[in-house]
């Protein structure tokens, strides 16, 4: 399973035009078309390629863009904390879906603080593609993404011009 690279997001990796871990996903003011018709919104990461977080932050996304698609389809993850071996530890701490329908190429999944909050360490979440309704198994598993939680000066900037749009 591929570990998605976090340094040059802006490159395709995998299934992915690209991937990114982020502080939180903004929608640009460009309007494609004429007011009113459909229109498949672009989705942008905020501050891209952050690894580090503060305890602090309620949530960590995983912000994509694929290439459009022929049929719906529904990206998932799980997350978990990484023991000291850099392996999973139990099972997934939290679970997020997406359904993405025909012609839709962005997206993202919200990595949410578990009950009682982010304990400092490094997290591991893994990324699955499905059909909307499918059972997730080890051969949906698309690639994943590794953060850490810290109380470092440099977590607590991570995300300091982060603001939900």
């Amino acid at each position: 399973i591929p570990a998605l690279d976090q340094k040059n997001w802006k490159y395709p990796q995998g299934m992915f035009s690209w991937i990114a871990m982020a502080c939180h996903w903004r929608v640009p003011d460009e309007k494609y078309g004429r007011p009113g018709w459909f229109s498949n919104a672009r989705i942008l990461p905020v501050n891209p390629g952050v690894t580090e977080f503060p305890p602090s932050q309620p949530a960590v996304y995983v912000v994509f863009e694929i290439p459009a698609l022929d049929a719906p389809m529904q990206m998932n993850a799980d997350w978990f904390v990484l023991g000291k071996d850099g392996k999973p530890i139990g099972k997934a701490m939290g679970k997020d879906a997406q359904l993405l329908d025909m012609n839709e190429g962005y997206g993202y999944l919200e990595v949410r603080q578990p009950e009682g909050g982010w304990q400092p360490g490094a997290y591991l979440v893994k990324i699955y593609i499905s059909s909307p309704g499918q059972q997730i198994h080890a051969l949906s598993e698309v690639g994943t993404m590794r953060f850490v939680i810290s109380e470092s000066e440099q977590a607590a900037r991570a995300c300091l011009d982060d603001s939900p749009r």
